[in-house]
């Protein structure tokens, strides 16, 4: 009988036909494998190896390929490294796709990356890692790089697929600069129409359009007639007997009583003096009295 590994095969020499013991091939195994007297030696199946023949082919398991892929006969079998992939033992190890990845060996398939994240290989193949995107940054797809925030729009968060727009009365941290992490309200007394440009400050005798609230979009002089002090004040009208300080035109930041011997009767026109034979001896005062006669 044959040992085990090797298998009995007629051999035809000077001394005519005669019976040995052949070595089965490795990538082969002998129909009894660790026994002696095998009579046959088969080549491992596609997707099996065998290192030596005594020992039966085993399957490649997925994420590995045998070294003689579809072939028959295969002697070993190997994982496919980070970044690759293989279906099947018969397969060669492929590429992860752009936008996938694959941190570890023997793998039958890739990864995708989570929204918001890109791979260290971008638009590339075989990516291993994949990274979300930071602050300020966004991607709506794995394969396509963080890009920063336009001006204007904002991204307080990680790993996320596009950016915020800031509404007018609000503005980012980067102003007309890209990559923007916060947008904030003006306070109280600014305002600003672009979230790319600064809050202003109101000046007296004009008014916000939130008042003492903040988050303004414009700043408004106040009318004829009317003052305030301060951006955050209402526009108020002046009490009778009193004058803006800017008559008919607008933007009043006081308002001023006529003085004695004088009245007003409308805050957009100046005091007046009272006419001769009347008086007012208090300030304040939209009408004058009339001398008693026959008194200086």
């Amino acid at each position: 009988l044959c040992v085990a590994g090797r298998y009995s095969t007629e051999s035809t020499g000077v001394n005519g036909t005669e019976v040995i013991c052949a070595v089965c091939a490795a990538g082969s195994t002998t129909d009894t494998l660790a026994l002696a007297g095998a009579s046959t030696c088969e080549a491992c199946a596609s997707g099996q190896y065998s290192m030596v023949s005594t020992v039966a082919c085993i399957v490649c398991e997925a994420g590995s390929m045998t070294d003689q892929l579809q072939e028959t006969g295969a002697t070993a079998c190997t994982a496919c490294g980070s970044g690759q992939y293989s279906a099947s033992s018969t397969s060669a190890c492929t590429e992860c796709d752009a936008g996938q990845y694959q941190g570890s060996a023997a793998h039958s398939a890739c990864l995708v990356c989570d929204p918001g994240s890109v791979t260290d290989t971008v638009a590339g193949t075989g990516a291993v890692s994949c990274t979300a995107c930071v602050s300020g940054q966004s991607s709506s797809s794995s394969d396509e790089a963080c890009a920063a925030c336009e001006a204007g729009s904002f991204q307080d968060a990680a790993g996320q697929t596009s950016c915020a727009v800031c509404g007018g009365g609000f503005v980012t941290d980067t102003l007309a600069e890209a990559g923007a992490i916060t947008c904030t309200a003006c306070a109280a007394g600014q305002y600003s129409a672009e979230s790319t440009v600064g809050c202003a400050v109101c000046s007296a005798g004009s008014t916000t359009d939130t008042l003492a609230l903040p988050g303004a979009t414009l700043c408004t002089e106040c009318p004829a007639g009317l003052y305030s002090a301060s951006s955050v004040t209402v526009c108020t009208a002046c009490p009778a007997g009193s004058v803006t300080d800017t008559l008919v035109g607008t933007g009043a930041t006081s308002c001023s009583a006529c003085s004695v011997g004088q009245i007003g009767t409308d805050s957009t026109v100046d005091c007046t003096a009272c006419e001769v034979g009347q008086y007012q001896n208090s300030t304040g005062q939209t009408e004058c009295s009339s001398c008693i006669s026959g008194l200086d």
